[in-house]
């Protein structure tokens, strides 16, 4: 009996390291288009995915199924994208200076305190599109997790793809690492830009429609949103999409598999060791190198 259920809960520790892994690389994949790989600090990256999980309950409340949900919220996602974009980041003189970051923080506020006055600040809810549990090894886990794990793991595998493999994935390749090279051989790294920026703003929607039925909605998470994407970013490091991989495994893998042993405090409080020590290691290999 103790060998059943020390099986059953290492099980069960190990699909809770899963989903968190899986939640949160969805929620920060958004961000990695915009600042892992063009270096823009996107400061409402968690209001655009609060609004998408806003859009996908109003969506749902409607009678539209579930993917159509998730499909307006993405639109919604490029659709401010494309605004912040043209009102104000084209605008600046370096995108990622110090004004990006305020001008898109402004935003942030905007879409929250928008949401705040049309929604009201009640909580809102998302059902999952389907229900039951499958089970791993005689420990149940919910399906609409399992399907949150093949989606992260197909947006890996394609954004891999696209990047490593193709003629786009190159021209955006070489408009991060020579803007200025990459226009002379005919690129034009603005409408990549703008392009790349719509694309994370739209994924940045979709996270907020899947992770609704499995997360809190009301205008305050933003900055939770927030706070996660930029840690599994940073922890990650810019440029290869395994780099975001390995910050979703750190900040929400571990953080999950520490919480199924020592509670959610403990969780949080050792992952953020996890991230400093790793911080701290990745700056003295780059200032040895140099």
């Amino acid at each position: 009996m103790d060998a059943e259920f020390d099986s059953s809960f290492f099980i069960g520790a190990m699909l809770d390291c899963l989903n968190g892994f899986s939640s949160v690389f969805i929620l920060a994949f958004g961000l990695y288009i915009v600042y892992g790989l063009f270096k823009v600090i996107n400061m409402a990256h968690g209001e655009m995915v609060m609004l998408g999980a806003y859009v996908a309950s109003v969506s749902q409340e409607s009678g539209y199924p579930f993917i159509v949900a998730v499909l307006c919220a993405g639109l919604s996602g490029g659709i401010i994208a494309f605004a912040m974009d043209w009102l104000c980041i084209r605008r600046l003189p370096e995108r990622s200076s110090m004004s990006s970051l305020l001008a898109t923080w402004g935003f942030g506020l905007i879409i929250a305190q928008g949401v705040r006055l049309y929604f009201g600040s009640a909580g809102r809810f998302v059902n999952p599109p389907v229900s039951g549990r499958i089970d791993i090894f005689g420990v149940p886990l919910p399906t609409y997790q399992a399907i949150l794990f093949a989606v992260s793991l197909i947006l890996l595998l394609q954004s891999w793809w696209l990047l490593g493999r193709t003629q786009l994935g190159l021209r955006i390749r070489a408009s991060i690492d020579n803007p200025s090279l990459a226009e002379l051989n005919g690129i034009n790294t603005q409408r990549l830009f703008v392009l790349s920026f719509v694309v994370g703003g739209a994924f940045s929607g979709m996270a907020g429609a899947l992770l609704a039925p499995i997360s809190a909605i009301d205008p305050t998470v933003g900055t939770a949103n927030s706070v996660t994407s930029f840690l599994v970013v940073i922890t990650g490091g810019v440029g290869q999409i395994f780099s975001v991989l390995f910050g979703s495994v750190v900040v929400g893998g571990l953080r999950s598999l520490i919480n199924s042993f020592w509670g959610i405090t403990t969780a949080t409080l050792g992952m953020l060791a996890i991230v400093a020590i790793i911080l701290v290691f990745r700056r003295r290999s780059a200032l040895l190198n140099d």
